[in-house]
């Protein structure tokens, strides 16, 4: 070995999460305690007192053979990490590299096996099993392990100690874990935890690396600015699909022209079209007369009070819950909202009686309902001297909101959402009198009969015909604009071939003398920047400039490039530019959060690059910047070239 080789000292161990890649590993050697000395004599006379010997053996026979047998078992359980080559008194420089500062470090037989046993062993640990090591994963490791140390780079105890206690929660306990650990091919649990914080430490290497590779340089942040952000100029040709809508109408399509485009529309257009959910529901109650005494003595008798009510408190109670609902104050009053108590005191112990009639009434229905009973509401009225209000037709929630009587704001929320046949969850307050109400029928929003909504549908579907129509004669003005494709010529008998795409770049003076002939005005649109706030440019809400910020196949368009006509998001102006001038936004009006968005994009895009092709952790280019020579790969390499030199060649044609 040189004066410069590596020496068998390991470095501190370190360890990495599981699963990590051996490919960007590097490390210090193995400890040395996996030598073993030869057996001496007293280790066998030791040994007998330990042994059951078989009549007729000798104890000093049958130890030898046991402790040869572990020998023998020893030997073969780590075949697959000792050398095969060479014979048992090899001793060659199997790996040597570059250290930065240092000089060639080279590993000599004993350590370089010794090395790839342990990290074999440890990773089999990590992956579960059925790893397969390769010579420039042990190089690569060996390296980039030495280079996290000469970095500085260390991983504590506390850190080490964190992903064992992992380890060992995940099999058991640490009396699990250490036996997991021995059972590995004799791998000593010093030996594990020494070759953990290694690859612990070699994976900071690669993160601390990996974060500086992906900050991108001021140039990448310029280039992605540059590519988002761009002024543009136009020349262009606007017109109002309103001004095509007498033409439409002027087609008049028939009804089966109408329902047909109808049943095309996306399912959101066509609910448009559909009337309201409407409800069919009855109410039965005691209506209450502003100013008036309610009727309600039949009620009051069939559901007395008890005898122990405290009228006062229950008609305080009843003020302070619905005062909001029956003694607002009077209209154009500005200090008060409700009328005060003492002024209605008479008026809320009455109607707090009949309140509480009513809610016992509804308690009778409920138990009744509940016993099966099917309820007449029309003959509970009648019975009891109640109002019973049952509207012919369905109603719309707003139709039952805006009757009088029982109905109100608070009986139409609870009949739109009773099931059919459902009653009031209770008895409902309105300022028009106490209810209950039932649901009869619940109708879904439907669309009503074509004939019904006819004109709608018309109106509609001229807007929409409008739009075609403008787009056709600006498609047409610029199929004006742009030359014929040339239709390449073929020989009699050859197969036609197709044209080639038609040019798209037209001239200022061609653009605008071909709109003049169509009697369209054309306007100017001047280094329009579409990523700047729209508060920063006031000509954003017009409509042409509306189209050409927001619709992003403008910005594709080549210098002197025609647009395809295109229509505002509301439809009801219709486009046709052409890209007069293109330019870069200056620098100096990046905002902070522009450079925050970009940063991060570019970020993401230099890792990605990294990832790619600019790993410095793939082994081939840590094998040129280190200069590193594997003497099996190279032994490999000459026998198959040899081999190949004395094939026989293969014969000529």
């Amino acid at each position: 070995m040189s004066s410069k080789s590596k020496k068998n000292t390991p470095p501190p161990a370190h360890p990495v999460a599981p699963g990590a890649s051996t490919a960007a590993q590097s490390g210090a050697h193995a400890p040395a305690d996996i030598e073993h000395a030869e057996p001496t004599a007293k280790d066998f006379q030791d040994a007998e007192e330990l042994l059951k010997i078989p009549r007729g053996r000798s104890k000093a026979t049958y130890a030898l053979l046991i402790f040869l047998l572990i020998f023998l078992t020893a030997v073969f359980v780590v075949l697959d990490y000792l050398p095969n080559r060479g014979g048992a008194g090899r001793s060659v420089v199997e790996m040597s590299w570059d250290r930065p500062g240092v000089g060639r470090v080279e590993y000599m037989t004993r350590e370089w096996w010794r090395e790839k046993r342990t990290l074999g062993l440890t990773i089999d640990f990590l992956r579960g099993g059925g790893t397969n090591i390769e010579d420039s994963e042990v190089a690569s490791f060996l390296i980039m392990d030495t280079l996290a140390q000469d970095a500085g780079l260390r991983v504590t105890d506390g850190e080490l100690k964190s992903q064992l206690v992992s380890f060992a929660s995940a099999v058991g306990g640490k009396s699990a874990y250490e036996a997991r650990v021995r059972n590995l091919r004799n791998l000593s649990v010093a030996e594990f935890e020494a070759t953990l914080r290694r690859l612990m430490r070699v994976e900071r290497l690669t993160s601390l690396m990996g974060l500086v590779a992906a900050q991108p340089k001021a140039s990448a942040i310029q280039e992605l600015w540059n590519e988002r952000r761009s002024e543009t100029a136009y020349e262009y040709v606007l017109v109002a699909a309103a001004d095509y809508r007498d033409a439409a109408l002027a087609e008049a399509p028939d009804d089966a022209t109408l329902e047909a485009w109808l049943a095309e529309q996306p399912e959101a257009d066509r609910r448009k079209y559909e009337g309201p959910a409407r409800t069919r529901a009855e109410l039965v109650g005691v209506l209450l007369p502003v100013g008036g005494t309610a009727d309600a003595e039949t009620l009051l008798a069939a559901y007395p009070d008890p005898a122990d009510v405290d009228v006062e408190a229950r008609a305080t109670k009843y003020y302070g819950d619905y005062a909001y609902v029956r003694f607002p104050a009077p209209e154009g009053s500005t200090d008060v909202i409700y009328r005060a108590y003492e002024e209605v005191a008479e008026q809320a112990a009455a109607e707090a009686r009949v309140l509480a009639a009513m809610r016992a009434f509804k308690a009778d229905l409920d138990t009744r309902v509940a016993a099966g009973e099917t309820i007449d509401l029309a003959a509970e009225a009648e019975r009891l001297g109640l109002v019973l209000e049952a509207p012919e037709n369905a109603l719309t929630q707003l139709e039952w909101r805006e009757r009088d009587g029982l109905s109100g704001t608070y009986a139409a929320g609870q009949i739109a959402r009773l099931a059919e046949g459902a009653l009031s969850s209770g008895v409902i307050v309105e300022k028009g009198g106490f209810g209950v109400a039932r649901a009869i029928e619940q109708l879904p929003p439907s669309v009503p009969a074509f004939a019904e909504i006819r004109e709608r549908v018309l109106s509609d579907w001229a807007d929409q015909r409008a739009k075609e129509l403008a787009t056709e004669e600006l498609s047409d003005l610029r199929a004006l604009m742009l030359p014929a494709p040339e239709v390449p010529e073929v020989a009699e008998g050859e197969e036609p071939v197709e044209p080639a795409e038609p040019a798209t770049a037209v001239t200022a003076e061609r653009f605008a003398e071909l709109a003049g002939q169509a009697g369209l005005e054309v306007g100017r649109r001047d280094w329009l920047d579409s990523g700047a706030p729209v508060d920063a440019d006031p000509l954003s809400a017009t409509p042409a400039h509306a189209i050409l910020r927001t619709r992003a196949s403008f910005a594709r368009l080549e210098v002197d490039g025609v647009s395809e006509p295109l229509a505002s998001a509301d439809g009801k102006h219709v486009l046709l530019a052409r890209l007069a001038g293109k330019r870069d936004v200056p620098l100096e009006r990046m905002q902070p959060k522009d450079f925050t968005a970009i940063l991060s994009d570019a970020r993401q895009r230099t890792e990605f690059d990294w990832l790619l092709g600019g790993n410095p952790f793939d082994f081939e280019k840590v094998r040129e910047r280190y200069n590193v020579r594997i003497t099996q790969e190279e032994e490999e390499a000459a026998k198959a070239a040899a081999e190949a030199a004395a094939a026989p060649s293969a014969p000529t044609e």
